[in-house]
């Protein structure tokens, strides 16, 4: 996902379901207490996308060049 393409819907779905995934880790792992679950944007995959079509422009270019 890019910087904008985290839509509400989907936060309000995730942060929904958040309850459920807690109730569902805490029957498959061993823990006193399973920790309350959050959220969050990561930009991250947009950044490693966006370096990896810059390194494929490089490289047709030297092929061009070649």
């Amino acid at each position: 996902m890019g910087k904008d393409e985290c839509s509400p819907e989907i936060k309000a779905g995730l942060t929904q379901a958040a309850g459920f995934i807690r109730r569902e880790l805490g029957k498959r792992i061993r823990l006193r207490y399973v920790p309350e679950l959050t959220f969050v944007h990561d930009e991250s995959f947009g950044y490693g996308n966006r370096i990896e079509n810059l390194l494929a422009q490089i490289a047709k270019q030297e092929e061009k060049n070649d």
